[in-house]
């Protein structure tokens, strides 16, 4: 039967013997800087970071002290050993974290500071140390893990203070932007820079009303560009602008506002974008809340003309509707679909078709829209009217089936 030995143990001979070899290397911590400086610059580890050389000589002095000092400490003044530790550790990720260096480059320098302490321990130690040194290797680790635990911790949590403040101050700047009329030069090559876009390219504005979905659509957006920005307006609305050469994809900011109802203007430059959202949000004030998607000027300019007319001239509205609601509802329905057929079709023989009766039929209505409103459909500037008159969103309304 094989009899197996107890575990080893620390005793005091071989406390002592590990105090006094962490000792010599906090008397000489120079050979660790040098040491990792060495193969930190091997690595070209922080090349295009503003970390330079007397910085990183200073960290790793400062950092190499408060871990040998940890192991070194005494029961009594180990905690105060700990803190320090992680005070010099959180200072150094957050410094980190201000310069830009990644997540990946930080925790490569942390691994670096464990092998270079390591490699000195054998260096130093009699080949009868190797069992004082696994034996108290916990120690070593436990400081070193402590060190990159509050390193790591405290550079993801100023890495996430400075995105929100970068965030806050993008935010106020779009603001600014979007408030402005025209903006200047200046203004104009800020928000480019901000949003990692050329000025002088295309764009697209989408705007639409504050609803709950915006939430969804703007988590998609997010996740696919952040060369997009968004910003909250007064009275409830929203604006949303991208680069017009974004690549086609599911979360795309046109198709993630698919499920909503919103103006969409394009313009020809970055400093067009004030004035585009402002006619987004026009046309977006027109649109029904089941209308959804991206609307274009295109497909709304009647309705957005009726709509900014009538706030101006409701008099030919109004005249319209007393007109058109005094006719039974039969008439009246059937009057106002042939004039929209034929302002479909501009064709009396299509818009017979469409309708599925005679060509005599049509201009009977026609006809008697033209009594009832004063305007003449089968000419192209009565049909333009007509059709503004049609879409006024007050007239429909006021009168029944239109």
């Amino acid at each position: 039967m094989t009899v197996r030995s107890p575990i080893a143990t620390p005793d005091a001979a071989s406390d002592a013997r590990w105090r006094t070899l962490v000792a010599q290397m906090r008397e000489h911590v120079e050979y660790l800087v040098a040491a990792f400086l060495d193969e930190l610059h091997a690595l070209d580890l922080y090349a295009g970071t503003p970390v330079d050389g007397p910085e990183l000589t200073r960290t790793a002095f400062t950092s190499y002290k408060a871990i040998l000092d940890v192991i070194l400490a005494e029961s009594a003044s180990r905690d105060a050993a700990f803190t320090r530790l992680k005070t010099v550790a959180a200072d150094l990720g957050r410094a980190r974290a201000e310069a830009g260096v990644s997540a990946g480059q930080l925790v490569q320098a942390i691994q670096i500071d464990f092998r270079i302490i390591w490699r000195r321990l054998l260096q130093l130690a009699d080949p009868g140390d190797l069992d004082v040194i696994a034996l108290h290797t916990e120690a070593l680790w436990n400081a070193v893990d402590g060190y990159a635990h509050a390193a790591q911790n405290a550079y993801h949590q100023h890495r996430a203070a400075l995105a929100r403040r970068d965030s806050e101050q993008r935010a106020m700047l779009v603001g600014r932007f979007l408030s402005s009329d025209p903006p200047d030069r200046l203004l104009v090559q800020a928000v480019a820079t901000a949003l990692g876009i050329q000025a002088d390219r295309p764009c697209e504005v989408a705007a639409g009303r504050n609803i709950p979905e915006i939430d969804r659509a703007l988590t998609r957006v997010r996740a696919y560009t952040n060369r997009a920005a968004f910003q909250i307006l007064p009275e409830q609305t929203w604006v949303l602008f991208w680069p017009a050469d974004l690549p086609a994809s599911p979360d795309h900011p046109r198709s993630a506002l698919e499920r909503l109802p919103c103006g969409l203007v394009d313009t020809a430059d970055l400093g067009d974008v004030p004035a585009a959202a402002r006619a987004a949000t026009r046309i977006a004030g027109v649109l029904d809340p089941t209308e959804a998607g991206p609307h274009r000027p295109r497909a709304v300019w009647a309705r957005l003309a009726a709509h900014l007319l009538h706030e101006k001239l409701p008099q030919d509205f109004d005249a319209l509707a007393t007109r058109i609601g005094g006719l039974g509802a039969h008439e009246r329905q059937t009057m106002l679909e042939t004039v929209e057929a034929w302002l479909d079709h501009g064709s009396v023989s299509a818009t017979a078709t469409a309708l599925y009766c005679h060509r005599n039929t049509v201009l009977n209505r026609l006809h008697r829209f033209r009594e009832l409103s004063g305007l003449d459909v089968t000419r192209p500037r009565d049909a333009a009217y007509a059709l503004v008159l049609l879409e006024s969103t007050p007239l429909r309304q006021r009168v029944p089936h239109l």
